[in-house]
């Protein structure tokens, strides 16, 4: 079994208060578990008003499969939200035997 998790930092440009930050996270976050089916939820600067962070992770029988699906949700988040930017990436992959 591989988990792979990530951390995305967001600075939201267009935001001037929590409602607009809120709707833009809550929209990426439901994207990024409807559209690719990874577990995601924001996890830190949750008082920010142009910052965000979203945590992300998917769970996989093969390695690379775990790394490709983490990496293709973090390029979806930049089409998902034009109005943020991702400023900082944190990302691993854990393996565990089967025994």
């Amino acid at each position: 079994m591989h988990v792979a998790a990530a951390k995305a930092r967001l600075h939201i440009h267009a935001s001037a208060s929590l409602k607009d930050k809120r709707r833009v996270v809550h929209s990426v976050v439901s994207k990024l578990r409807n559209r690719m089916s990874v577990s995601a939820a924001e996890v830190d600067a949750n008082d920010s008003w142009q910052s965000a962070t979203i945590g992300m992770s998917v769970v996989s029988g093969d390695y690379r499969t775990a790394e490709r699906l983490l990496e293709r949700a973090l390029e979806f988040i930049e089409s998902a939200a034009p109005e943020a930017e991702v400023v900082d990436v944190e990302s691993d992959v854990w393996s565990y035997d089967a025994g």
